[in-house]
């Protein structure tokens, strides 16, 4: 069972640490049956709902309940495209007893779906990478970049995963601070200026929070675009090179 075994100090990187805690847990024997890692099936519904954020209750790949659906069904505005036009509506969709259960039925509707057909191996063992990539190659998102940002976020995943602990085996180790405007000078707030290409003078000042909200638009994989520089955003900026004060 993974949990978080010290509170982060940011409220916003402790939720995302719960949430990839729990979904990792509930991810583990659909992911055994795919042939992937349950970590992939995390960075997917952390790219789809935005780390748990857009979650419908357990079901987080936000699957829609067919009129065949016999399960439960919970109401919950959404928009959709009528003649080239957003149309706010409310549209019922599966409800679930446990995470476990969503992501099982999401595996179950890629299974069953021959749009999909190309996406499992007959021994179901391939690389997440490989399985990002059948996912985009079927068509599952209109993004021509979509296993590209899959495989970003799965990065982002692994490294929460090194923040939590299985059992207790797996150490915790204090994250580096988080960079903000206020924060005093360092050579990590110089290395995050290099990295952006604007001036490296180790003030994080108002330039710097702009440059780095830039980033953060411009890299979904970061999560929120507040221009603090967590976890996230340190590794789509390479993580290595923007190191600890």
């Amino acid at each position: 069972m993974y949990t978080v075994a010290k509170p982060h100090a940011d409220p916003g990187m402790q939720r995302k640490l719960a949430w990839v805690a729990r979904m990792l847990d509930a991810s583990k024997a659909s992911a055994a049956k795919i042939g992937c890692s349950p970590e992939a099936i995390v960075a997917q519904a952390a790219q789809e709902t935005g780390w748990g954020r857009a979650t419908i209750g357990n079901n987080v790949f936000g699957i829609k309940a067919s009129p065949g659906w016999t399960g439960a069904v919970v109401m919950q505005p959404t928009w959709e495209v009528e003649n080239g036009v957003v149309v706010h509506v409310t549209a019922p969709f599966r409800d679930y007893p446990t995470l476990a259960d969503g992501i099982e039925d999401h595996f179950q509707f890629l299974k069953n779906n021959s749009r999909y057909k190309n996406v499992f191996d007959t021994d179901n063992t391939m690389s997440d990478q490989e399985y990002f990539r059948r996912l985009a190659a079927d068509g599952y998102a209109t993004d021509p970049s979509y296993a590209q940002r899959l495989s970003d976020v799965l990065d982002a995943v692994n490294v929460f995963q090194s923040r939590l602990a299985e059992d207790g085996i797996l150490p915790w180790s204090p994250p580096p601070r988080l960079m903000m405007i206020g924060v005093s000078p360092g050579p990590d707030v110089v290395a995050l200026q290099k990295a952006l290409g604007i001036t490296a003078d180790g003030d994080f000042g108002p330039d710097t929070k702009r440059a780095v909200m830039e980033w953060q638009r411009m890299h979904p994989a970061c999560g929120d675009v507040d221009g603090v520089v967590g976890v996230l955003t340190r590794m789509s900026l390479g993580g290595n090179h923007v190191p600890r004060a």
